[in-house]
């Protein structure tokens, strides 16, 4: 079938001049020219327009999307490999900006409640809270590590003491752990995450006793019943991003 660049603008939802745009990138096949002397496109066309709207949703640039696209019209299987790959990729370079920012959203959280305290009037001194990193308003725990601080009774206490190199390795183990998660389903305040018979429990368990440890607004189960293996995973609203970016989203 022969589309006009407008009629096959309208069908994949771009406009005429991104068309042109990937057409000038080679990431459409070769058009012809009708006529009247405008191009036109085939089915393939529109193909390729509907994979790479789905790869540009997956983060994928425009060259990571014409070097798939080398293979796109010969074999399916030459695609979805580097695909998967790119997208494994990807999950860990945003599980890594997620660790971060919960680092920063700690910093935040203890700047804004020091910065909330009485002004003392004069000149800079020892102790100023615009300078001075605010001090930890709790001591440590003996025997187990101070994790959440609590900094106003109106704040969530979604914080962690793990460094962001730490978080970037924790998140590096949960995802070794669950890669024979079966299926994710909701429960209330968190997910479900079905185990298959391959899965290693005794790692699964360690890591949820390691994380609850410095983050404890996480509340792990492992539960082994008629329906197998899971391990359901709650915590608070304020964290729900965050138990999605680590343990995925229910189906």
């Amino acid at each position: 079938m022969s589309l006009s660049i407008t009629e096959i603008s309208r069908r994949a939802g771009v406009s005429t001049s991104t068309l042109r745009y990937y057409d000038r990138l080679g990431l459409l096949p070769s058009a012809g020219r009708g006529q009247n002397g405008y191009r036109h496109y085939d089915d393939r066309a529109l193909d390729r327009l509907r994979f790479i709207a789905r790869a540009k949703e997956l983060g994928c640039s425009l060259d990571e999307i014409a070097t798939l696209l080398t293979a796109f019209d010969e074999d399916c299987g030459e695609v979805q490999t580097p695909l998967r790959e790119l997208v494994e990729g990807k999950i860990a370079t945003a599980q890594r900006r997620v660790a971060a920012l919960v680092g920063l959203t700690a910093q935040l959280q203890e700047a804004r409640h020091a910065l909330s305290a009485e002004t003392s009037a004069g000149p800079y001194g020892p102790g100023c809270a615009c300078v001075d990193a605010a001090p930890r308003t709790q001591p440590p725990l003996t025997g187990r590590p101070l994790t959440v601080v609590q900094l106003a009774e109106s704040d969530p206490a979604i914080a962690c003491t793990l460094s962001h190199d730490e978080m970037g390795d924790r998140i590096a183990e949960w995802q070794a752990a669950l890669t024979h998660v079966r299926d994710r389903t909701p429960v209330d305040g968190g997910i479900r995450l079905a185990l298959g018979p391959d899965a290693d429990l005794a790692e699964v368990t360690r890591l949820a006793r390691a994380e609850w440890a410095c983050c404890s607004f996480f509340a792990f189960t492992l539960t082994v019943d008629g329906r197998g293996s899971a391990l359901e995973v709650r915590a608070p609203e304020a964290a729900k991003d965050l138990v999605a970016s680590v343990f995925g989203v229910a189906a």
